[in-house]
């Protein structure tokens, strides 16, 4: 079977930053979502995270919360180091 672009790491050649730069305004975004929904998360998982900086930023904003962040390539899960953050 042939391998995604994200499993061969293509993608990562395509895309060196991850997509980094956008991920405050996506976790701003995720934030005003809980916010207006009145949710403070105890466990929040995110699937197809890539270095997993939204999961970051969002950790800022919600220190009692567990992260984890799923990606199918196995770079994005060695890009970033993540002390708060659970990868897989």
């Amino acid at each position: 079977m042939q391998q995604s672009m994200d499993e061969s790491g293509e993608y990562l050649e395509n895309n060196p930053g991850w997509h980094a730069h956008s991920a405050p305004y996506k976790a701003r975004w995720i934030a005003d979502i809980l916010a207006r929904n009145e949710i403070i998360p105890g466990k929040l998982v995110e699937v197809g995270c890539g270095s997993g900086q939204i999961l970051v930023e969002l950790a800022s904003r919600y220190p009692q919360t567990r992260f984890a962040g799923y990606d199918i390539s196995p770079q994005a899960l060695v890009s970033l180091p993540l002390p708060d953050v659970s990868l897989g």
